[in-house]
């Protein structure tokens, strides 16, 4: 990869974590959760698409780097996320 690439791969990294957080902060609010996921899941089917990455892969990665952040300051909802998500998928 070269140093370039790997510049607008940082980019994309801080655009997911973002839109993750966005999700988080939705849970915590108690509103807009559905379109903070939607968001996020439309974000990450067109980087696959443009990336030839699954979007499982690329969430996976969104992820462990959201849990990394917050275990670095200390906790989080996420898997209070990921548990809404589920059975948010399980229902459809």
């Amino acid at each position: 990869m070269s140093e370039e690439q790997f510049k607008i791969w940082k980019q994309v990294e801080a655009k997911g974590l973002e839109k993750l957080e966005n999700i988080e902060k939705a849970i915590l609010a108690k509103e807009g959760f559905e379109e903070a996921r939607k968001d996020y899941c439309d974000f990450v089917d067109r980087l696959a698409e443009t990336t030839g990455l699954t979007s499982g892969e690329l969430d996976r990665c969104f992820t462990t780097l959201l849990a990394e952040k917050k275990a670095r300051r200390g906790g989080s909802c996420l898997a209070e996320w990921k548990r809404i998500w589920k059975n948010k998928k399980n229902k459809q």
